[in-house]
């Protein structure tokens, strides 16, 4: 599978802001429940443009990125290139699937050779309700990623107002 994005100038915006601290999921964990994922998780290797989650698939596991970078987007939509945000080391992959648990709402794909942690979503549910600061690190990286999302799909802000309610 080949990623198309629409603009790479888009992608490499994404790529930087991807990796920022809101995004580096273990620094917002105590040593103890950082240990605990770690122990219950599992390395797994995923070679260049492999799947990691598919659209509309149940998700049994939740990836951490160790190293390389993944992209999520909506594979199965319309639109098969529509690439939505890419992830890189450290970010907590599909978080917007931990709203929706059942099913993943992207498809999230290596961008080249990808090492990640795989935990148990069950498992990673109850070391989450145990770190205030974790929910809270989430609900900032799905802010972040809605934000760039809204960039992508409706322009850049222009004088305030975006770039798609000009007339």
């Amino acid at each position: 599978m080949m990623l198309n994005h629409q603009d790479p100038r888009r992608a490499a915006q994404l790529d930087l802001q991807s990796t920022s601290p809101d995004q580096r999921f273990f620094n917002h964990l105590s040593l103890t429940s950082a240990l605990e994922m770690s122990l219950v998780g599992v390395i797994k290797l995923f070679p260049k443009d492999s799947v990691l989650l598919r659209e509309r698939e149940e998700v049994e596991e939740v990836y951490i990125i160790q190293e390389g970078f993944v992209a999520s987007g909506l594979y199965q939509s319309v639109n098969p290139s529509l690439w939505l945000y890419v992830s890189g080391p450290g970010a907590l992959v599909d978080s917007f699937g931990l709203l929706h648990p059942a099913t993943s709402p992207v498809t999230v794909v290596a961008l080249g050779d990808v090492k990640a942690l795989a935990i148990p979503q069950s498992r990673f549910a109850e070391i989450m309700g145990k770190e205030p600061a974790v929910e809270v690190a989430l609900l900032r990286s799905l802010s972040t990623r809605l934000s760039l999302i809204n960039q992508v799909a409706f322009g850049e802000l222009v004088c305030g107002r975006p770039a798609y309610s000009r007339n």
